[in-house]
């Protein structure tokens, strides 16, 4: 009976986090277009030639002595992108099994602590973005509320196919 249980919150837990990280592209663009202009204009200037999902695709196609351009670049971003999503999904999961807080708590600190150490550390730290000081603002403000939108997105769509997987269990 466990194994069956493990195998439905882990397809739950894969489908909610395509499903979230799918709605979330959404939310980004709309949050990106009703950034002030000079903020979006900053933004520009201080963001590397790729985005921080191509820069980690090249680098982990680099080590397998692949050189990524073109579309294969661009897919291969969509890949890291979607990947973190889905990798970050089981973060929720163990907070409402484990930490057993509410759905809209698990979502806040799911959404925020991928904000926070994501966004604000590894993504900096590891040279696939420049340090938070050269982005203005509103670039941090739109990452925390996408973010958070994430995590409210991975909180209703695991609810929601939970409620509909209990006769499998």
């Amino acid at each position: 009976m466990r194994l069956r249980a493990f195998v439905i919150d882990s397809l739950v837990t894969a489908a909610a986090g395509l499903i979230a990280t799918h709605l979330t592209n959404t939310v980004q663009a709309v949050l990106a277009r009703l950034m002030p202009a000079d903020a979006q204009r900053r933004e520009e200037e201080a963001a590397l030639p790729l985005d921080p999902s191509q820069m980690a695709a090249r680098r982990a196609a680099g080590l397998l002595g692949i050189d990524l351009r073109g579309k294969a670049l661009e897919n291969g971003g969509w890949v890291v992108h979607y990947a973190t999503g889905l990798g970050w999904t089981p973060v929720y999961v163990l907070l409402r099994r484990y930490g057993r807080l509410h759905p809209g708590g698990a979502a806040l600190v799911c959404g925020g602590a991928m904000a926070l150490l994501l966004d604000e550390g590894l993504v900096p730290a590891l040279g696939l973005a420049r340090g938070p000081q050269a982005y203005p603002w509103e670039t941090h403000a739109r990452g925390l509320v996408t973010h958070l939108a994430f995590g409210v997105l991975v909180a209703a769509a695991v609810e929601l196919l939970w409620t509909g997987s209990r006769r499998w269990r």
